[in-house]
């Protein structure tokens, strides 16, 4: 007996077995047709009422959750302030007054007008915030059509959820006590159902082409989120196979979560810092982020790239304190704004450039933008004294980089003394090194910066002239070459030399087969993504510096 096999993303670890659960959410068509004169006014009534009615599911769907679900609950908040947004009925009305359209044609359209312009845009925040419009879209033009809302939280028995596509909105509801497993046609690494599926541990195998049209309801499936697969009808061996598999993997997950709240310290006694990289402010609340013991990597993006504008230096300074306090003494590395390459700002426009990874971006950007570079120092400096900020620079190529950055800084403290304000004047300043120019000058750069933070994902695309987001040359880059390993040694003696901190923020410090490599070359620091600390603390502590020093040795020489 055969057993199909389709092949996607995995997103969420794990392993899932159970009976088919098919949801299938009918994808509205652009509406069409005008209005005679006269019925404006009807229309906006309509609009008015199907407003009402979104935003009172929305509210509904904030109040649901409490504040150990605020992930969730934050998904309907952004859709609410997205359905709030004056600009937006400004659209929509103006299209029904000016333009005779009906209400779920302006709707449509006024929507489809940002969606549009998002299209083309490869960053995965972007692709997140345009889902999270087509959501609230589509909520709102079912309100107008005064249909129901479909609701994934009124299953009560334990399925494989199986979806083309999964909203935001879907994926906030899911029962996570039934739902064993996800997979569906679309989706990627980034997207909400990822992202939700990891912080509730559920398996999630995502982009599986044809899994709709291939199962049926009720049949058996398995989601192999480790390696990318989803068996349909599997014949008994394969079940078997992976039902031993499955409690192996729980077994392994039990032991993750016991090291979770352990310091990171190897059979012979050294100890390794073990740090979370964030992305939002919620991401400080989270459980690994109050297990770390610092934050390697605070990606600022966050705060431009969900904005319909720059954020101004008052906002910056809320999100920088808030993060900072709910990390007391622990530090936090702040990393200044790393746009460009494969992340965009729709209100700002960056120059087309054939090649965006060597181009115009992050520190070179904010050089060239240097009052909006300013502007977020500022609101640095002034969130300083609620914890113990780092600031970190990326993409330098070179000392007079870090040299004009430090000055910068210099200056920003000077306005911050004249305007009376509070800031820390032992912010440590360091860079990412990322750039093999920079690499190879290691040991002059450590003596003037205070640490450095290795960004393993450009550093290995750079040494290995690889886009790492071009599939056509994934077997080009090699996070374990030779050669960028030697670099990463390289680095961590020059900073060992002048007793200064370095770590790793890039992903090869959350692979727990990578990281004993990485403290066999020097490391001390490393930082991840909060659902990977417990797996790599366990990794770390299951080996001794010796033994972890012998396989990076061998693995440079390969």
């Amino acid at each position: 007996m055969r057993s199909d096999c389709l092949n996607g993303l995995p997103v969420s670890q794990g392993i899932a077995i159970g009976r088919a659960f098919l949801y299938s959410q009918e994808e509205p068509e652009r509406p069409t047709g005008t209005i005679r004169a006269g019925e404006e006014e009807q229309q906006l009534r309509l609009l008015e009422q199907s407003e009402q009615k979104a935003r009172e599911e929305l509210e509904a769907g904030i109040a649901r959750f409490d504040q150990s679900q605020q992930e969730k609950a934050d998904i309907f908040s952004a859709h609410l302030e997205i359905l709030n947004d004056p600009c937006m009925l400004e659209g929509i009305q103006q299209r029904i007054r000016d333009e005779h359209s009906t209400c779920e044609k302006a709707v449509w359209d006024t929507y489809q007008e940002i969606l549009d312009a998002f299209a083309d845009i490869e960053d995965p925040v972007f692709k997140g915030r345009a889902a999270d419009m087509k959501d609230v879209r589509n909520r709102l033009l079912r309100c107008c059509a005064g249909r129901p809302a479909p609701d994934l939280s009124l299953l009560d028995h334990p399925v494989i959820l199986l979806a083309k596509d999964l909203s935001p909105s879907d994926t906030a509801c899911l029962p996570r006590e039934y739902v064993l497993g996800i997979a569906a046609e679309v989706g990627g690494a980034t997207s909400h159902t990822a992202i939700l599926a990891r912080s509730c541990g559920i398996p999630a195998v995502l982009g599986v082409e044809g899994l709709m049209a291939a199962t049926a309801p009720e049949q058996t499936v398995i989601v192999d989120a480790l390696n990318g697969r989803v068996f349909l009808e599997p014949d008994p061996d394969t079940l078997a196979a992976y039902e031993g598999s499955r409690t192996a993997w729980l077994r392994a997950q039990k032991a993750d979560a016991r090291f979770l709240e352990r310091r990171a310290v190897t059979l012979d006694g050294t100890e390794i810092l073990t740090e979370v990289n964030l992305g939002s402010v919620a991401d400080a609340y989270s459980k690994a982020a109050a297990c770390a013991d610092g934050a390697g990597l605070l990606r600022t993006e966050f705060l431009y790239m969900g904005a319909k504008e720059l954020p101004d230096e008052e906002t910056q300074y809320q999100a920088y304190a808030e993060i900072l306090q709910a990390f007391g003494d622990r530090p936090v590395i702040l990393r200044t704004l790393d746009i460009g390459g494969d992340k965009h700002l729709p209100y700002l426009e960056l120059p087309k450039e054939k090649n965006p990874f060597l181009g115009l971006r992050a520190l070179r950007f904010c050089f060239a933008n240097e009052e909006l570079f300013r502007t977020q120092l500022r609101a640095a400096y002034r969130a300083s004294v609620r914890g113990n900020l780092w600031i970190m620079f990326p993409m330098v190529g070179s000392m007079d980089d870090f040299r004009r950055a430090r000055q910068i800084c210099q200056e920003v403290q000077e306005e911050l003394e004249t305007r009376n304000l509070p800031f820390r004047r032992d912010v440590k300043l360091g860079i990412m090194i990322e750039i093999p120019s920079i690499a190879l000058m290691a040991d002059q750069v450590a003596k003037e910066t205070d640490f450095a933070s290795i960004g393993t994902n450009d550093l290995c695309q750079y040494t290995c002239a690889a886009d790492r987001l071009n599939p056509a040359v994934a077997a080009y880059y090699q996070a374990r070459n030779p050669g960028l390993l030697r670099l990463i040694r390289y680095v961590a003696e020059a900073y060992a030399a002048e007793g200064k901190p370095v770590g790793v923020c890039g992903e090869l410090a959350a692979d727990p087969e990578t990281a004993p490599v990485l403290v066999g070359l020097g490391i001390r620091t490393l930082s991840m993504s909060g659902g990977a600390l417990g797996s790599v603390r366990r990794a770390l502590a299951g080996k001794s510096l010796k033994d972890m020093q012998s396989e990076a040795q061998r693995l440079m020489q390969l």
